[in-house]
């Protein structure tokens, strides 16, 4: 989403969440990897960590948008 706010580099925190739907879409192994990470102290901003801006996004208002490509099926 940071695209859509004219950002050309995003950093999110790992969290629950990540973790969740790492499992669900089947990288389970790659969540079990970032707890580790977690765990041993990374994937978390530094204490002194500054940022040029904070955009907070509301998840819950967005919609998802399909779009089928490919060639349409004979009528």
């Amino acid at each position: 989403m940071g695209a859509e706010v004219g950002a050309t580099t995003s950093v999110f925190p790992y969290s629950e969440s990540m973790r969740s739907y790492l499992v669900a879409t089947g990288r389970a192994h790659v969540a079990r990897a970032c707890d580790k990470a977690q765990h041993a102290g990374f994937l978390a901003a530094d204490p002194s960590c500054e940022y040029d801006q904070h955009i907070r996004i509301d998840l819950s208002k967005l919609e998802p948008h399909l779009k089928c490509v490919g060639k349409r099926p004979p009528l």
